[in-house]
């Protein structure tokens, strides 16, 4: 789309290039939606690491509570970041058009 002379156009044309303009322009809102929720998704559960790491530091909670918690809280921050790529990838696609 992105180098269309629209003035060429006729207007069954003209209607189809505005009908996907608007789609590209939903999708894209859609995805930076996404992109948005997952990076909260990430901030969030990269507070939870810190406050793991205070009750490990303060007793509340044993090493291996914390390893464990540690490594699912790390597990589900790798997917998030995985999705997170994934959806920025898209966008970017999107975005040239």
């Amino acid at each position: 789309m992105k180098g269309l002379n629209v003035r060429h156009l006729n207007k069954e044309e003209l209607t189809e290039y505005n009908k996907q303009k608007k789609q590209i322009e939903t999708a894209k809102k859609g995805l930076q939606h996404m992109m948005d929720n997952l990076q909260t998704q990430i901030d969030s559960k990269k507070q939870e690491l810190a406050l793991l790491q205070q009750q490990l530091n303060a007793g509340r909670i044993t090493a291996a509570q914390y390893e464990e918690q540690k490594r699912t809280l790390n597990r589900e921050i790798g997917d998030c970041q995985t999705k997170l790529d994934d959806r920025q990838k898209s966008w970017y696609r999107k975005r040239r058009n």
